[in-house]
This record gives C-alpha cells, structure tokens and sequence, in this order.
C-alpha cells in the first residue's frame, strides 16, 4: 500500500505536465518544426494547426504561415502573415514579415495569371478537334471567294455623251418691254384714193350725159374712142 502511494506521488507531476495544453502544444510544435525542417511542409501545417488549437500563441501563425508559403498556397500564406502582425504588432520580424507578405502578393498574381492561361489552354485544347474539322469548310469558302475575284469584272456601257442645247432665247427685258410700249405702231399703207383711179372719171361723165340726155363720147388716155353700148349712134360735130 505504501509502495503504491509512493509511484502515484511521483507520477502526478508527469500527469499533471503531460495535461496541460500549452505543453502538448510545445509538444506538437517540436514535431511540426522537425517535419518542416525535413522538407515535409504538409506534416509540418498540420502539427503547426493542432499545436495553435491547443494553445494559441501568435508565433504559431507565423509558422502556419511559412508552410503554406513552402506549399505555394501564396493567398493562404499572406493570410496567416497578416493574422500573425495583427497579433504582435510590434514584432522584432515584422520587416521581414511584411517583405514575405509583399513577395507573396506578388507570386499570387503570377499564379492568377497562370491559371487564366492555362484556362486558355485547355479550352484552345478542347476545341481544337471542332476547328479542325471546320477547317476544310473554311479553306472551300476561301477558295470560292478567291474565284469570284479572278473572275472578268463586267466593263460599264460607256456614258451617252450629252447633247448640247442650243442656249434659250432671253426674254425681254423691262427696258425692252417699254421701249415697245413707247413705240408709235405705223399705220397700214393705204391703197390709191377714189380719185386717181382709171375709171372715175369715165364713170362720171356718163352719170353726166344720161342726166342731160345728150351722148357723150367717154375720154380716156387711150387714142380711140370707146362707144358706151347702146349708144345712139355717132354725132357729127361739124
């Protein structure tokens, strides 16, 4: 009985030191940091992350942080960096910590950029059997566009060439128009009077000798005499 109480009061300080969480923290943390030295980065997060559950010291983040720099995780990396200055704002690292925080900003947008290319790459890929197959369409319609340029280009009928009109007649001007207007018109040339005719006098004469009832020879520019008809006869004028 005494042997038995002597080991259990021996053994309470090792129960009571393997029970606290900071120590099975130290524990874990001494596993972790042995794996990260041997390259084993994954091993060394996962000891890293149990560690901080047990006892949350803030020099831990800064170790999660350097696995998942090691594992290319450059986004996840720049979170436990940040989480770590927000913890120990006043750090003796934290130069060295913010220069890791922008060279991981940097190589995750380099990763970005890969990723978007090889995105590209895949889908130039995927639809390389599809262009394939369109390829011998699309050399047949280059072909036929090409006859259509080699065809004789249809000549245009020459243009009808224009006739000239003659310029039109000007109309009068207002100057014109009064000019006319002031004009006197002439008067119709008229024919000889009644009196300068041939046979006037003739003809007045006999209406004379009818009215005296005697016989009148008719005179006249001609050299003989001409007997009205029905005359009386010739009178002697001895």
């Amino acid at each position: 009985m005494k042997l038995r109480s002597l080991i259990l009061f021996l053994l309470l300080p090792c129960l009571a030191h393997a029970g606290n969480p900071k120590n099975q923290a130290k524990k874990q943390a001494k596993t972790a940091t042995l794996d990260f030295k041997l390259g084993r980065f994954q091993e060394a997060l996962e000891g890293y992350s149990k560690a901080f559950e047990l006892f949350p010291a803030p020099s831990l983040l800064f170790n999660i942080g350097q696995c998942q720099r090691n594992l290319k995780n450059h986004e996840r990396a720049v979170f436990f960096f940040e989480g770590y200055l927000r913890e120990q704002p006043t750090a003796a690292n934290r130069e060295v910590v913010l220069d890791l925080i922008r060279e991981e900003k940097e190589e995750f947008a380099k990763a970005v950029a890969a990723r978007v290319l090889e995105e590209q790459r895949r889908r130039e890929e995927a639809e390389r059997p599809r262009k394939q197959a369109e390829r011998p369409r699309e050399q047949e319609a280059r072909g036929r566009v090409e006859d259509a340029r080699q065809l004789p280009t249809p000549s245009m009928p020459s243009a009808v060439p224009a006739v000239a009109l003659p310029p039109p007649s000007p109309l009068p001007t207002i100057t014109a128009f009064s000019q006319l207007a002031r004009t006197t018109p002439t008067k119709p040339a008229r024919g000889p009077s009644l009196v300068g005719r041939w046979w006037f006098w003739p003809v007045v004469g006999g209406v004379a000798a009818l009215a005296t009832g005697g016989t009148i020879v008719y005179l006249s520019s001609e050299p003989a005499a001409v007997l009205p008809s029905g005359s009386l006869g010739t009178v002697d004028g001895r």
